[in-house]
């Protein structure tokens, strides 16, 4: 997104690309770009609705006003299933260095989220990004 569209469009806060990910039941990798299209910093937590087949990297992070944070997912084999991976976020000052913290104590009210489909689907060929 350009600076100035980000400054006028109405939305979430929070972009990520691609809006979901196919995997075959023999495993795969695919990445995702988590854009802050706001004027704060903001800190992330990803949650994955299944943590036995999915490993995510990073599962914290920050992201300064009007950038962007790469998130790696991989998928191990296993069998044909709709899981989710959450991202959610919250505002973090400049100064903020734990992740973890700011999480432990925000209120439910002031962290926000976005639901990322992770489809396991039958076959062997590569990951494929859904926009």
């Amino acid at each position: 997104l350009s600076k100035s569209l980000c400054k006028y469009t109405r939305g979430p806060i929070v972009i990520v690309e691609p809006k979901a990910a196919r995997f075959p039941t023999s495993g795969g990798k695919s990445t995702f770009m988590v854009l802050n299209s706001g004027g704060d910093r903001l800190v992330f937590k990803v949650k994955c609705s299944n943590n036995k087949d999915y490993l995510i990297k990073p599962a914290y992070g920050f992201i300064d006003p009007e950038g962007s944070h790469l998130i790696w997912v991989v998928r191990l084999p296993a069998g044909a299933k709709d899981d989710k991976m959450v991202i959610q976020w919250t505002a973090a000052t400049m100064d903020t260095v734990d992740a973890v913290a700011i999480f432990k104590m925000a209120k439910a009210t002031a962290v926000q989220s976005i639901n990322v489909p992770l489809i396991g689907v039958v076959g062997d060929g590569p990951a494929e990004n859904e926009n």
